[in-house]
Formats: structure tokens, C-alpha cells, sequence
């Protein structure tokens, strides 16, 4: 196994990316553009790796990858060659922070509540006009004394 910082060009990135032949799930452009938007404000090297297996195949790290060919940015990050292939079954198999996490770290009470009506709102509001909550509004409901948020 090597470990060390590299300097990752768009050229490197398109390189590593075209050797890559391994089942990678599907790139997802939505992430890749939030990547690259990431990279031209300023990217952060957060200590996660770029993992290469033995064989050339990216086990981790395609979608920055193909961030920095988008962006056309140059990024410092860890990156770690030569690993077992194998391991690549287990690789990003924990679990995500949720939207309720984010706002716990920051300190805000009843995270999870708050993530979900954060959540509600974004999905529903933005959809119907003049939205209100109130006795003619579709949310209210003389059985219920709240509402009910849908996954």
C-alpha cells in the first residue's frame, strides 16, 4: 500500500478515471456538479482518501474525480494506491449524516423536528399558492392537533 498527498490536475483525474474499469455504482451528474461547484469555491482536503486498488480500479473517490475534470480544478487530496480490490465491497457502507445530524452539530434543539418540516416545506410549499395553515387550509384537520409529515 503507498499513502501520501497528491496533487490531483483535471489531466491526472481524466487518466485515472479512463484506467478505471471496476463496478463503480452509476456517477450521479447532480453530485459530480455539487462536487465541482465545491472545487471552485475552494475545496477542502477533509482526509478522505482516493483509494486505487491493485488492479487500477478506483475503489473510492470517482465522483470527485470526475468533479475535478469538470471543474477543471487542480486539488490537493490523500490518496491511497495499491490496496486489495476486495475491499471495495465494503467500502461507504456507513451510515450518512442526515439533515437532522448537520443541524444537531450545530446546536439547534428538536433537530430532527426541525429537519423535518424543513423538509415539508421544501417539498410542499414551493408546490401549492397562497399556502397558509389555518381552518381552510388543506393541513388542518378538526381530528388531528398536528400535522403529519410524510416521508
Amino acid at each position: 500500500m503507498k499513502l501520501g498527498v497528491r496533487t490531483i490536475t483535471p489531466e491526472i483525474a481524466k487518466k485515472l478515471l479512463a484506467e478505471n474499469h471496476s463496478q463503480n455504482r452509476n456517477v450521479s451528474q447532480k453530485h459530480v456538479h455539487f462536487l465541482s461547484e465545491e472545487m471552485v469555491k475552494g475545496w477542502k482536503m477533509t482526509g478522505e482518501a482516493i483509494k486505487i486498488g491493485m488492479s487500477g480500479t478506483i475503489l473510492d473517490g470517482q465522483h470527485r474525480l470526475h468533479a475535478v475534470v469538470n471543474s477543471g480544478q487542480t486539488i490537493e487530496a490523500l490518496f491511497i494506491e495499491n490496496l486489495n480490490d476486495d475491499i471495495f465491497e465494503v467500502l461507504d457502507t456507513g451510515k450518512n449524516r442526515s439533515s437532522g445530524d448537520v443541524l444537531h452539530i450545530y446546536g439547534i434543539e428538536d433537530a430532527a423536528k426541525v429537519a423535518a418540516i424543513a423538509k415539508f416545506v421544501i417539498n410542499y410549499v414551493p408546490r401549492k399558492r397562497n399556502f397558509q395553515i389555518g381552518a381552510e387550509s388543506p393541513l388542518h384537520n378538526n381530528k388531528s392537533r398536528g400535522v403529519r409529515l410524510r416521508g
